[in-house]
């Protein structure tokens, strides 16, 4: 009796995003420095301890990264990627991220 092999390919489901507008290119440029941690696709990395962000609310990203920022919310690997982000910076980053459709 012949045994079937079955060769079951799993795709990764990575989101896409599409940039409408000027901030969210902005935001595509500065998320570059992001990478290395949270992933090409704002997925996130178990490994970095960095959560998804990719699909996340705007004002949820803003809310955090200024909380980085004022050290209310203390994270020691972020803040030296999010120190010198100006309001605009961080309004774009937020928007090139929540642009993400999953």
């Amino acid at each position: 009796e012949e045994e079937a092999i079955i060769e079951e390919v799993v795709k990764k489901i990575e989101p896409t995003v599409e940039l409408t507008t000027e901030s969210q290119i902005r935001g595509q440029k500065l998320y570059s420095k992001c990478i290395t941690c949270h992933g090409k696709h704002a997925t996130g990395k178990k490994s970095q301890k960095a959560p998804k962000l990719a699909g996340q609310y705007d004002w949820y990203i803003a809310a955090k990264i200024k909380q980085m920022q004022d050290g209310i919310w203390e994270n020691k690997v972020m803040y030296p990627y999010i120190k010198k982000l100006s309001g605009e910076d961080i309004k774009d980053l937020a928007a090139f991220l929540s642009a993400y459709q999953w």
